[in-house]
């Protein structure tokens, strides 16, 4: 019965929801103002009742249309016969719009607004005809061979904009096939530009998809043409496209509310975050523009279009998951605030797909029986290859691997440089390593670079009785990473690792990474920083002297700088001056029209540089220094320059390294360019200098994936060229230090550019290996290393101070309170212990003891630097270690300690009073001893 009722009352309130729909009926699809169509398929019939319109001013869509057709007829309803678009007029009171009726066939998926195949085209008049605006000078525009040829070598903004009822839309796909053919340089863009802002004027502001033609180098942008004409890059992307110019290549813009994507062949380039539009308390946020019109853009070349074609877009672009072709290996969590490759040899492959697989993995290329079988299960195991080569046979194994597997991402360490040579001719992508079997068979640590990065290699790897803080730190100074190699036989694998990490090296080679990355987090306290970034003052310290000057480089020395940076150009008689922009009116109170290039020695030295901040009204004495002078200033100093060639003068860098050889001072510089050619002219010129390629921001590198992709683009650049790594800033202050720890796995040194004082702490910490700042001074009292001697005690004695050495960055010295020391046993338990925080002699004999200085940052930010393990002698005293132990657990308050640690200590306590000390073998009594400062 109870069922039966149940059926009624339920047949009961469908009926009434079937008479509330009938009353009322189903909802209209909303025509919105961002995209005011109706999309059909050919054959389909249309009852235009069924819609509602957001009508231009409007927040809310609006019912009881009127619509008339393109004739002014009056309809209810449309059944396209055929693709295309179709005008509509829809009414309602006094508010009217057009709506396009959008049309494909059966067997499409888009719906085309617009489309065009140049092909078909004579002559520009007939685009005009079609409603183009071809802005600027009419040679710059023309149809040739099939093609819309945009833009001229010597404008910076050829333009053309498509029909302005396109411009009705803000959500929608634009794509375009298109080639650069000719370009000033390879950093000359083309655009695709949407939402367009002032249709009968300025025709900005708008947003861009800015596509360079070499897209290696954060060359896509997703930028705004601003309401003053100016650019506000909001972020950076790359492809790995090595050149616009090589071939067509298909650009795409899917726009959609705030969801905006670009990609090049069917591959996502970027996505914007909700924060890239309409946010104006970020600076780097864009307006917001939710329609306008659509065009093309041309800066300092010209460009062919194949095609054009625009397309409604009904909802957001998918956003596709981050490509890469780097391998994402899983990292232990350490106490470390700088990054370390953590590589282990294997001998049985089988270790590869086991859960105990090392994140890196070391293995001689001649031991490996199938090579691709052997790159396959790395990368399907997420297991970095770290191969050694011995010869061109094995260069050959490995690249017939790599080719035969996709495989990219291989790093081959050789003791040949030979091999290394002829492995990078035939796989530049392949990074690689020097083996320096005995660091002190060279004269001096500039020769020793000169071989590693003439090899050409980014690192070297040295044995571990080699890793000194001074000479890890003095090769690292070179833009070289140091790795140390632990042998197999060694006889303490933790001692070796404490002893290699806290030298500061960028990776630890062992027979067990497992074993490195606990005796880390065992000897070390959280926020460790064992290799504290290098500081460069860039263009001296400009914030205190003015920027390129003999006082502000000798500034930036007196305050701490390791290296700093000066700009280079080259005067008309062929002089060397340090200079940043290709003029002196910026700097200085020259206020001519000649460039650098232009003037003669004479001419720049007439001239005066302004103050701090370069304020026109308050010049210096000081003049625009050459290199000779900076040569004889700091020829004899403890300090290294990173020389950055500017302007286009091919004669700049020969001219530079002519100099640099005759006062012999090539010993203490880096080059950096944004220019490959002048890297290339550097290594030609000067076999074996480190050279660092100044590169744009890869804005978001907050997953582990788009920081690896980031790191793939750069490196595609980098490799080509053999230089390290010298991103902006951004790369390495999103995220969580995965770029840096991606680098750093591989080999790769980081040199971000250019942090000022409110940011030096991100970049302090962000695991990078050299900081670029404009206040260097920011450093001056901060700790930069730590220095320990060996010292003895006396049974029952704790150490109270006075072995420990903090050198900060001004290179001024101090020795560190107890109060601010930490300290780990490495070696030598039973001798010494750390007991109740002290550090506490138990019996005669020796032991390995690393100390750690509890520190901060200028801003009051926290992090302990670490000596490297120094031996510790104990002489016999009147007490003996159980003694000492003993009397330290009777102080013992039950405050220090858990009741369970009371009832061990207790146990223990009359364990060691009642013991037979003299029928104990050493061992024994070793144990008890470790065991019982263990618990204290």
């Amino acid at each position: 019965m109870k069922r039966i009722i149940s059926t009624i009352l339920t047949l009961a309130m469908l009926l009434s929801l079937c008479t509330v729909f009938a009353v009322t009926g189903f909802a209209a699809t909303v025509i919105s103002n961002t995209s005011p169509a109706i999309t059909a398929t050919v054959g389909e019939k249309i009852t235009l009742s069924d819609y509602s319109v957001v009508f231009d001013g409007a927040t809310s869509a609006t019912s009881n249309i009127t619509w008339k057709n393109e004739a002014g007829n009056t309809i209810t309803s449309i059944t396209p016969t055929a693709k295309g678009v179709t005008k509509l007029t829809a009414t309602s009171g006094s508010k009217s719009k057009t709506i396009y009726l959008v049309t494909k066939l059966a067997s499409e998926t888009e719906y085309v607004l617009y489309e065009v195949d140049f092909s078909k085209y004579s002559n520009t008049t007939q685009l005009k005809n079609e409603g183009w605006t071809l802005l600027g000078n009419a040679a710059n525009h023309n149809i040739t061979g099939g093609t819309y040829v945009l833009g001229n070598i010597n404008d910076d903004y050829a333009r053309a904009i498509l029909p302005k009822w396109l411009g009705d839309f803000g959500d929608y796909g634009i794509e375009s096939e298109l080639k650069m053919l000719t370009t000033q340089n390879n950093g000359r863009w083309v655009g695709l530009v949407y939402r367009i802002q002032n249709a009968n004027g300025s025709y900005y502001p708008y947003y861009h998809m800015c596509v360079r033609e070499n897209t290696l180098n954060s060359g896509i942008e997703f930028a705004e043409r601003t309401a003053s004409d100016g650019w506000n890059v909001v972020r950076k992307a790359s492809s790995d496209i090595s050149s616009l110019k090589n071939a067509y290549n298909k650009l795409k813009v899917e726009a959609f509310g705030k969801q905006i994507k670009y990609s090049i062949n069917n591959s996502q380039v970027f996505y914007s975050n909700e924060s890239d539009i309409g946010k104006s308390v970020d600076s780097t946020s864009a307006a917001t523009y939710t329609k306008g019109l659509i065009g093309l853009t041309m800066n300092y070349g010209t460009v062919a279009f194949k095609n054009i074609k625009i397309t409604v877009q009904p909802t957001a672009p998918v956003k596709e998951a981050v490509k890469t072709d780097l391998i994402n290996i899983d990292h232990d969590k350490l106490n470390l605030l700088n990054p370390i490759a953590n590589v282990e040899r294997i001998d049985d492959e089988s270790i590869l797909e086991s859960d105990d697989a090392p994140n890196s993995a070391y293995k001689n290329v001649s031991n490996i029986s199938n090579l691709s079988d052997y790159l396959r299960k790395c990368m399907r195991n997420n297991v970095l290859p770290i191969l050694y080569v011995n010869s061109t046979a094995d260069n050959d194994k490995l690249v017939a691997a790599m080719n035969d597997t996709g495989c990219k991402d291989v790093t081959a360490i050789a003791t040949n440089v030979s091999v290394i040579k002829d492995l990078r001719t035939k796989k530049a992508i392949v990074r690689t390593g020097l083996i320096i079997s005995n660091p002190s068979t060279y004269e001096t640590y500039h020769d020793l670079r000169v071989a590693v990065r003439s090899a050409p290699a980014t690192f070297c790897v040295i044995p571990v009785s080699y890793a000194t803080k001074e000479l890890v730190s003095e090769i690292q100074e070179y833009a070289v990473a140091v790795w140390a190699s632990i042998p197999s036989d060694t006889a303490n694998l933790e001692l070796d690792a404490i002893t290699a990490v806290t030298a500061g090296v960028n990776g630890i080679i062992s027979d067990d990474a497992s074993v490195v990355a606990s005796s880390i987090n065992k000897h070390l306290v959280e926020n460790a920083m064992t290799r504290t970034p290098i500081m460069i003052g860039h263009r001296g310290n400009p914030t205190q002297a003015p920027e390129n000057t003999l006082s502000g480089f000798i500034k930036a020395y007196e305050n701490g700088a390791d290296v700093f940076e000066v700009d280079v150009e080259i005067t008309k008689d062929g002089e060397i001056i340090i200079m940043h922009d290709n003029t002196l009116n910026r700097t200085t109170t020259y206020s001519g029209s000649k460039t650098v290039n232009q003037m003669t020695l004479a001419e720049v030295k007439a001239e005066y540089v302004l103050a701090v901040n370069n304020d026109k009204s308050t010049a210096t004495t000081e003049k625009v220094p050459t290199l000779k002078e900076v040569c004889d200033y700091f020829k004899d100093k403890d300090c290294k320059i990173f020389v950055e060639f500017k302007g286009s003068n091919a004669s700049n860098v020969p001219a530079t390294m002519k100099l640099l050889d005759s006062y012999g001072m090539d010993y203490l510089v880096d080059v950096i360019s944004f220019s490959s050619t002048f890297l290339t002219q550097t290594q030609t010129n000067s076999p074996g200098m480190s050279t660092g390629y100044l590169l744009s921001s890869e804005s978001d590198c907050s997953t582990w994936e788009n920081a690896l992709k980031a790191l793939n683009n750069y490196l595609l650049s980098a490799q080509s060229v053999n230089s390290t790594i010298n991103p902006a800033f951004g790369v390495v202050n999103t995220g969580k230090g995965y770029f840096t720890q991606a680098a750093t796995d591989r080999g790769i040194t980081v040199w971000p550019w250019t942090y000022v004082y409110s940011n030096l702490d991100i970049g302090f910490f962000s695991g990078c290996d050299g900081v670029t700042t404009d206040d260097v001074q920011w450093a001056f009292n901060m700790s930069k290393k730590l220095e320990a001697s060996d010292f003895s005690l006396v049974a029952g004695q704790s150490y109270a101070g006075g072995y420990v050495i903090s050198e900060a960055y001004g290179n001024h010295k101090s020795v560190i309170d107890i109060k601010d020391t930490v300290f780990s046993v490495v070696d030598g338990e039973e001798n010494v212990a750390v007991v109740d925080g002290k550090l506490v002699a138990l019996k005669a004999g020796t032991a390995k003891v690393v100390f750690g200085y509890r520190t901060s940052t200028t801003t009051g930010k926290p992090y302990v630097v670490y000596s490297q393990p120094v031996t510790v002698t104990v002489e016999s005293g009147s007490e003996d270690m159980l003694d000492v132990l003993i009397g330290l657990a009777e102080k013992a308050t039950v405050a220090d300690y858990t009741s369970e640690d009371i009832e061990s200590i207790r146990a223990f306590y009359e364990k060691a009073k009642s013991a037979d000390v003299s029928s104990m073998t050493e061992a024994e009594l070793d144990k008890m001893i470790v065991d019982f400062s263990n618990l204290l």
